[in-house]
């Protein structure tokens, strides 16, 4: 798991515990269907709420959420999912004491607004062997909601994780789960505008990012212990999970640690003793140490274990270390382009980070890039020291327009829609992105253009031969 939705580090949880053998055990999605309602025409929210089958989606990523349609308070359709899992594995005599679920979110869409959230809820299909139309009913709206995650939250291409609370795992067979957009589970009509949507699209096919569901569960023994802390191990500066990322927890006091791996980069779970101070190390290649403690107490805290790439000093030099993020859910944008006035470019990871080393107190451009779908950046660094510089790219939608700065290559950039003055726009949107002045903008797609100057030639010529006819 690369990212998750919930950045938090270390959380204590005030809650009286046995501690006891841990184990965790990761399950692969093993069966999964998408449904839509299943209309012959366009209803009332609360007739497409209550419709009792759907049909079942067949490709590889699924959809939850709601859709309008064109005629007033009308819905086109309301889309649900549901996950199996097989938990069988899980010895009967253990005690489940954590569940996450992992999605690897492909699409937010929240055009129809009204805080949507992503609901995990029950889901008892008809036949656990083969689900069908009528299973779309049967994801239990008005049932128990045992985990949420708001869509704004939510990060793109990348697993986000949500902890499900008094969800009930079973040990000697299939786990099921349903998800629902937060209107359709609460049957709650959202404020309705034409033609607009709430959805999530996630990726459930087996081997193309698949859902986990990963269950911590534990053999209970007389041994006391009154907390648990949850670490998650994120990368310095980008903020991005580490992906087989181990920590061990160490009591300052003596005696043997606990070491975990976050496989996915999902949150570790260990039982601790409420009063102790307990060493956290971590190590990775290519990375500073991390070695630090920590007392546990009653009280919730966060704590996030750093992992520092190593870079190796230069005299005169600083690293700029940039994070592009996208301006409307503040997802990380992978392959961004960045161009530094000093002829260095790179292109964001994964994580959407890259970084440089730049010469101490000299101003330096830098331009962002990603051609599909974002708008570019441009803005100017002089630094002294090394510093993290977070650039968020604004989506855009409409026609296009090329745009080029002195010594830089052109871009395609967007204009406004119709009806606007694209000229007028254009200009004070690259304003407000600080483009300095005197950039040329030559625009496409405006055929009016060379139109109006042929209807200028042939007035002339008109005018030329009305002229010479005269002089007769």
């Amino acid at each position: 798991m690369r990212y998750y939705s919930v950045a938090v580090g270390l959380i204590l949880a005030s809650i009286i515990l046995l501690s006891c053998a841990s184990a965790t055990t990761t399950y692969i999605v093993s069966y999964y269907s998408p449904w839509l309602s299943d209309l012959s025409s366009d209803d009332l929210f609360h007739a497409v709420h209550d419709y009792t089958r759907g049909s079942i989606g067949t490709t590889t990523t699924s959809y939850v959420g709601i859709y309008t349609s064109s005629t007033t308070n009308k819905y086109s359709n309301i889309q649900r999912s549901g996950l199996q899992f097989d938990t069988s594995s899980i010895p009967d005599g253990d005690t489940v004491t954590n569940v996450t679920l992992c999605l690897w979110i492909s699409e937010i869409e929240e055009t129809l607004g009204d805080t949507p959230d992503l609901i995990v809820t029950d889901f008892e299909p008809i036949d656990y062997v083969t689900w069908s139309s009528d299973d779309y009913y049967y994801i239990h709206w008005g049932g128990s909601s045992y985990g949420t995650a708001e869509f704004s939250a939510l990060s793109l291409n990348q697993y986000n994780n949500i902890t499900l609370f008094g969800f009930s795992v079973n040990k000697v067979g299939n786990t099921t789960l349903g998800l629902m957009e937060n209107h359709d589970f609460y049957n709650s009509e959202p404020a309705w505008s034409k033609s607009n949507n709430n959805h999530i699209r996630y990726q459930s096919a087996i081997g193309a990012h698949e859902p986990v569901l990963i269950v911590e569960h534990s053999t209970i023994t007389p041994t006391p212990s009154n907390a648990t802390i949850s670490i998650n191990l994120l990368e310095k500066y980008s903020n991005a999970a580490l992906v087989g990322q181990s920590v061990t927890l160490t009591p300052t006091t003596g005696g043997s640690g606990e070491t975990k791996t976050s496989t996915y980069g999902e949150t570790l779970h260990f039982d601790v003793i409420n009063g102790l101070t307990y060493w956290i190390n971590a190590s990775r290649s290519g990375y500073e140490d991390y070695n630090e403690t920590y007392t546990i107490t009653s009280s919730s805290g966060i704590y996030n274990v750093y992992m520092e790439r190593i870079l190796t000093p230069i005299a005169n030099h600083s690293y700029a270390h940039f994070s592009v993020v996208d301006q409307t859910n503040g997802g990380l944008i992978p392959n961004a382009e960045i161009r530094l006035s000093d002829g260095q470019t790179k292109l964001t990871n994964s994580a959407g980070y890259a970084w440089f080393s730049v010469n101490n107190s000299e101003q330096i451009n830098y331009y962002v890039s990603k051609p599909s779908g974002y708008w570019p950046a441009y803005g100017a660094m002089n630094l002294t020291a090394d510093e993290s510089i977070l650039v968020a790219l604004q989506r855009y939608t409409g026609p296009t327009a090329t745009a080029t700065m002195p010594g830089w290559t052109p871009v395609t950039v967007p204009t406004t829609g119709t009806g606007v003055d694209p000229v007028v726009t254009l200009s004070a949107q690259l304003r407000q992105q600080n483009v300095q002045e005197g950039m040329d903008v030559w625009y496409t797609n405006l055929p009016f253009i060379s139109q109006f100057l042929f209807l200028l030639f042939i007035i002339g010529g008109l005018g030329l031969m009305a002229g010479g006819t005269r002089r007769n």
